[in-house]
């Protein structure tokens, strides 16, 4: 697994006005250095460019007429011509589903991070190919009808009219304690160094591991099983981990893609190699700024022409960073995609489900849109064991490293991209709503 910081240098585009606009993902990159979304994208560029210094914006591009017309057929492939009514329907079954979790009681994991406690009798929740919720329920723990529980019960499969029930035989907690059991053997018994998380100048100290052998582990929602994969897929490497740590039916273990360490940005470098996430805005002081991949940049760098890094954490559920910018940088929630008017990126934040649509810009590969494959993922991407992340089908390649994924048509904040197969491929991404409360700060 890599992250999506491209090898290439970039050189940055001249800023000869005071005030230069910095759009959602292509921050500090210059979009004729990086592989276009879209093959003619390299010369709608080149065209804008003639007559201008200055960075290209969305408006630039979207009045264009061949990138708007190439970015609608991309959607009308991948999607349908009735994209937008696609986009809609799993939008609102989606909407259930976090309304049904909106019912469940909420505890803190070991990282402090909010995690959402299923009832018993729930295997999970996801959305189908159809676009619709699919309530999974274990037959056995429903409770009985006389019983106090059994109002929730009856709210939950009750509350979207259009869901789908679907009997399974693991609970999601069962589920989850399995993850908790793999992630705790090794983040006490593969300790390979310490990794820290700065705020605002103050220093937390966490033990840094690997996984070994495995390359990621994570919750199939939708089979209701335990995925794992394992670099070195043999029947002895399978009885090692049943044996040392867990062995149990709800797995299912299969081929990992082997993990491959790139290099990363070193101090002083640019991040032009990377791209912009959201923007957000400081607890402690009147500063703003925005959040990208923490891989992209070291803890306190200062970033000549940019600003500086105050937040920084590359490790658990978070690889992210927080720049304060430095004054004569306006960032936009303006979206590079097609709409009239042009979309914008909802400051809301967006906790997605299994089986949601999702899309994500970034700097190298642009747009692209698909689904949620995993809310719960962990696994290791450059060497760095990373816990309760999301996975997904959305492609991403070098560049992308902390561009912004969000809800397909509501445009709700979803995180920023972390990493992904080697020569790219279907994306890791950071909760924005982990990312935020860790950093202590807002959306605007």
């Amino acid at each position: 697994m890599k992250d999506f910081c491209s090898k290439k240098e970039r050189k940055g585009l001249s800023m000869k006005k005071k005030s230069m606009k910095i759009f959602l993902t292509m921050a500090m990159v210059a979009l004729l250095n990086v592989s276009p979304v879209l093959a003619s994208t390299e010369e709608v560029l080149n065209d804008i460019l003639k007559n201008t210094n200055t960075i290209v914006t969305p408006e630039d591009l979207m009045k264009n007429e061949k990138f708007a017309k190439e970015v609608k057929e991309y959607l009308i492939a991948e999607v349908g011509e009735n994209y937008a009514e696609v986009f809609e329907h799993n939008k609102n079954s989606a909407d259930s589903a976090r309304k049904i979790q909106n019912l469940f009681p909420v505890t803190k994991t070991k990282s402090n991070e909010s995690k959402v406690v299923y009832p018993n009798y729930i295997g999970g929740l996801y959305i189908n190919e159809d676009n619709d919720l699919v309530i999974q329920v274990v037959e056995k723990q429903v409770p009985n009808k006389k019983s106090s529980s059994y109002s929730l019960y009856e709210k939950i499969i009750t509350l979207d009219s259009n869901a789908k029930i679907e009997y399974v035989n693991n609970s999601y907690e069962d589920l989850n304690e399995i993850i908790e059991m793999i992630d705790n053997y090794y983040s006490i018994n593969n300790v390979t160094g310490i990794t820290k998380t700065v705020v605002n100048g103050k220093v937390e100290y966490n033990n840094e591991y690997n996984y070994g052998n495995v390359t990621a582990f994570y919750i199939d929602d939708i089979n209701n099983r335990v995925v794992v994969e394992l670099s070195n897929f043999t029947e002895e490497e399978i009885s090692k981990f049943k044996r040392e740590i867990v062995d149990s039916d709800i797995i299912t273990f299969v081929q990992g893609e082997k993990l491959a360490n790139y290099a990363s940005v070193g101090p002083g470098q640019s991040i032009g190699s990377c791209s912009m996430g959201y923007r957000a805005k400081w607890a402690f002081d009147p500063a703003v700024g925005f959040v990208t991949a923490g891989h992209c940049v070291k803890e306190n760098q200062n970033i000549s022409g940019v600003g500086q890094v105050r937040a920084w954490q590359n490790s658990g559920s978070i690889d992210a960073a927080f720049i304060v910018t430095v004054s004569g940088i306006d960032l936009t929630n303006i979206l590079p995609i097609i709409a009239v008017p042009l979309p914008t990126l909802s400051t809301k934040e967006l906790n997605a489900v299994a089986g949601e649509s999702i899309s994500k810009v970034g700097a190298a590969s642009g747009y692209k849109t698909g689904k949620v494959v995993s809310s719960n993922w962990s696994g290791t991407i450059e060497g760095i064991a990373h816990s309760g992340m999301v996975s997904t089908s959305v492609y991403a390649e070098g560049g992308d490293s902390g561009g912004i994924v969000f809800g397909a048509s509501n445009y709700y904040t979803a995180g920023v991209i972390s990493g992904g197969p080697r020569d790219g491929g279907a994306l890791i991404y950071s909760n924005a709503n982990n990312i935020n409360t860790k950093f202590v700060i807002t959306r605007y």
